[in-house]
């Protein structure tokens, strides 16, 4: 099932660690997918960030 960025980004900072993610409602499955779906990138081990283009207001892209 897709994940709603929306939704899941909700409550999330910019760069975040698997247990906010997990703390945030997020199950593996969904975090994954998102990295999958390049919606997130994996900065380290555990350690996710929102790419600066998800953030940027669609007009500008």
């Amino acid at each position: 099932m897709a994940v709603k960025w929306d939704d899941a980004r909700r409550g999330l900072p910019v760069t975040f660690i698997y247990s906010e993610a997990r703390l945030g409602g997020l199950s593996d499955r969904q975090l994954y997918q998102l990295r999958d779906d390049d919606v997130i990138e994996v900065i380290d081990r555990g350690l996710f960030a929102v790419p600066m283009w998800m953030l940027l207001p669609m007009s500008i892209v």
